[in-house]
């Protein structure tokens, strides 16, 4: 009886068998423009999916017709172009859409949320800077508790100004390494 996991092998496809595919594909696009193209003349000039739809065939058309003149790792770079194709998805079902556009609306409300909280931090950073990072008095403070001095905790570094302040707190916030702060405060 066999234990474990058994995996099924594939014979290693070839690299033309690829391109021949990426070719057909590219063909079927660019008549599907040219149909609309010849369907809706100059009006298809207007629609920008048109324009995300060029930018989407022109690199891999550009591959196959000139592969000596041009450097294929740009063209390929641009190929990530035809992930645009995915925003035409998102237009043709209209719950993706509706969707879409109540994200988009809560884009500012959360944009709020996040400037008071930053507003809110700087406060507390000004704040800190004083009772922590001015203060000479807490130094005598942390040696009187281990009896040693705070070798770990450095004040100035974490506290010393108001955007050192700051960024310790959003550390804080953040949950970045907290207890190497919080516990000597």
């Amino acid at each position: 009886a066999k234990t474990g996991m058994s995996f099924i092998s594939y014979p290693d496809l070839p690299r033309s068998f690829f391109e021949a595919l990426e070719a057909v594909f590219v063909v079927l696009f660019t008549a599907e423009l040219g149909v609309r193209f010849f369907a809706y003349r100059t009006a298809q000039l207007v629609d920008p999916w048109t324009y995300i739809d060029l930018m989407g065939i022109l690199p891999s058309v550009v591959l196959l017709t000139a592969t000596d003149v041009v450097n294929p790792g740009w063209v390929r770079s641009m190929r990530s172009a035809k992930l645009l194709r995915i925003g035409k998805l998102i237009r043709l079902v209209p719950e993706m859409s509706n969707l879409l556009m109540a994200y988009l609306k809560a884009l500012r409300p959360l944009f709020w949320i996040f400037a008071l909280l930053a507003l809110f931090c700087y406060g507390c950073a000004i704040f800190s800077t004083d009772m922590i990072g001015n203060n000479d008095e807490y130094d005598e403070a942390c040696e009187q508790i281990d009896n040693t001095p705070c070798g770990i905790f450095d004040r100035s570094r974490f506290f010393g100004s108001t955007s050192r302040s700051f960024l310790t707190l959003f550390q804080i916030l953040s949950g970045d390494s907290w207890t190497s702060v919080v516990r000597p405060v």
